[in-house]
């Protein structure tokens, strides 16, 4: 049975300072890391699930996060993003991320709430849904010899490179240029509404 792709997230990582990128820099890049993840066909078949390391996650990063970015990311995953969401599992969760967490939950329907789990720090459980083959060294036991995605920092360097290739670049940029913006103020309020049948593949 094919998995769906899998994300790792450290959000206690983030540049809250803004030494290194500006948080619009910040939000623009993981926009288009999605939007580079729907050019893999397993992505879009068999949905994405994310590993949401909150180590480190301090009282800076939760003013990071607004009430309206907090918003504007749920909207965007359930509304606007086309590809399947399977689930995200936070790992070691910290009281201040707890508040963030808070936050979001209300914003989520029924089916996102049910697919968001808490694992504490308990790696067993990831495993169960992660795979060891798939993640970074980090979370991997110090025995375990079997293959591995490398270290953090080998990972993101590898994204990094992809999302530069001219191919995907420039599908990125025309992507999120004026060709597919949407302008409210356009739109017909007397159009008939579409619907869609779902495609039920699990």
């Amino acid at each position: 049975m094919a998995l769906p792709s899998s994300w790792t997230l450290n959000l206690g990582t983030i540049d809250v300072e803004q030494k290194l990128y500006s948080k619009e820099s910040f939000f623009r890049g993981v926009y288009s890391a999605w939007l580079h993840s729907l050019g893999d066909e397993n992505d879009c078949v068999h949905g994405h699930a994310y590993f949401c390391d909150l180590t480190g996650f301090s009282f800076k990063h939760q003013l990071y996060l607004t009430i309206d970015d907090i918003r504007f990311f749920a909207t965007l995953l359930q509304k606007a993003f086309p590809s399947r969401f399977k689930g995200i599992y936070y790992y070691n969760m910290t009281s201040f991320a707890e508040v963030s967490f808070q936050l979001l939950m209300p914003l989520l329907s029924k089916k996102f709430k049910e697919r968001t789990h808490l694992c504490g720090n308990n790696l067993e459980k990831m495993y169960k849904i992660f795979p060891k083959e798939i993640l970074p060294t980090l979370y991997l036991p110090d025995d375990y010899k079997g293959d591995n995605a490398g270290t953090v920092q080998e990972m993101a360097a590898k994204y990094k490179a992809e999302l530069h290739l001219p191919k995907n670049r420039d599908r990125i940029l025309s992507e999120t240029g004026p060709a597919f913006s949407y302008d409210k103020s356009k739109k017909d309020k007397d159009a008939q509404q579409a619907s869609f049948r779902k495609l039920n593949i699990d």
